[in-house]
C-alpha cells in the first residue's frame, strides 16, 4: 500500500484486501505479463498500477485497455486518460485540449481546462539543474499555440511569465507581466491566486514602487468580504504609508474573521498603530 487513507474504515478495507492473493498488485501484474488481457482485467490492473505508483507499467496497460474502447469520452475512459496524462506530449492530452466541453460534462466543470493549464505551466516551470538561461517565451507560446487556440496560448504564456518572474524575485519583469495579464485576462485570475501574488509582492519586494503598483491590480481584494484577502490589501496600504486606511480595513477584516483568527488580526492592528513592521 502506498499513501494515506482518509479514514480508518478505508485503511482497514485496504489492509484486509492485501491478504487476498487475487487482489495483490504483483499477482495481477504477473498475470498480465503472462498474457491475461480481458478488458475488465486490464482496467483493474491499470488502476492498481496507478495506486501502486507504477506508472511505467500502468501507462502501457491503460493504453492497451483504452485501445479496446469505442467511446473515449465515457467516465471510465476519461478517468483512465486523466490518470496517465501528465505531459502535453502524452497520447491522450488531446482529449482534454480538444474535447474540453465533453470531458467537463463527465468529470466536472472546468476539469479539462484546469488539467491542460496545469500541465503546460508545470512543463514551462520545469528547469534542468544549473540551467539559468531565461525562458524562450516565443518558443513557449508557439508550443502552446500548437495545442490550444491563440487567445488561450497568449493567456497561458503570460501566466507562466508571472510565475517565473515571481520565483526569481524579478519584480520589474513580474510587474510588467502582471499588468499586461490583468489588463486582458483579469477574469481568468481567481481571487485566491491574486491574493497569493499580492501577498508575495508585499512580503518580498523592497522597492516601494512595485508595492504601489499592487494596489491597481489587486484592489478587488479590498471589497470581496473575505477576511484574509482584505488583510492582504490592508497590509499593502500600510507598507505604502496609508496607515489610517490600513487600520480601518484591517479592523473590518477582523470583524468578519473567524473567532479563532481574531487575535492575529488584532495583533496586526496593534503593530500598525505603533508603526511597527507587519512584514
Amino acid at each position: 500500500m502506498v499513501g494515506s487513507r482518509l479514514d480508518a474504515k478505508s485503511f482497514i478495507t485496504d489492509v484486509s484486501a492485501t491478504f487476498d492473493s487475487t487482489k495483490q498488485y504483483y499477482t495481477l501484474l504477473g498475470q498480465y505479463k503472462n498474457g491475461r488481457c480481458d478488458t475488465a482485467f486490464l482496467h483493474n490492473v491499470a488502476m492498481a498500477s496507478f495506486s501502486a505508483y507504477d506508472p511505467d507499467n500502468g501507462k502501457d496497460i491503460a493504453y492497451r485497455w483504452l485501445a479496446t474502447q469505442s467511446d473515449l469520452l465515457s467516465h471510465d475512459a476519461l478517468w483512465l486518460q486523466e490518470l496517465y496524462t501528465r505531459k502535453s506530449t502524452d497520447k491522450y492530452f488531446s482529449t482534454f485540449s480538444n474535447h474540453a466541453t465533453e470531458a467537463d460534462q463527465v468529470l466536472g466543470p472546468d476539469f479539462a481546462e484546469t488539467k491542460v493549464r496545469n500541465i503546460f505551466l508545470a512543463e514551462i516551470s520545469a528547469r534542468k539543474p544549473g540551467d539559468n538561461r531565461p525562458p524562450d517565451w516565443v518558443a513557449i507560446h508557439k508550443k502552446i499555440a500548437a495545442k490550444l487556440p491563440a487567445d488561450e496560448a497568449g493567456e497561458l504564456t503570460l501566466r507562466a511569465k508571472i510565475s517565473y518572474y515571481m520565483s526569481k524575485n524579478d519584480f520589474p519583469n513580474f510587474e510588467n507581466a502582471m499588468v499586461a495579464y490583468m489588463k486582458t485576462y483579469s477574469s481568468k485570475m481567481t481571487d485566491a491566486d491574486l491574493n497569493n501574488l499580492a501577498w508575495s509582492v508585499f512580503q518580498n519586494c523592497a522597492d516601494m514602487s512595485c508595492v504601489s503598483e499592487v494596489l491597481d491590480w489587486s484592489k478587488r481584494l479590498r471589497d470581496n468580504n473575505i477576511a484574509a484577502y482584505e488583510d492582504t490589501y490592508a497590509n499593502i496600504l500600510y507598507k505604502l504609508g496609508k496607515k489610517d486606511d490600513a487600520i480601518a480595513l484591517e479592523t473590518k477584516a477582523m470583524s468578519i474573521a473567524a473567532d479563532s483568527e481574531k487575535a492575529s488580526f488584532q495583533e496586526v492592528i496593534e503593530k500598525m498603530k505603533k508603526g511597527e513592521k507587519t512584514w
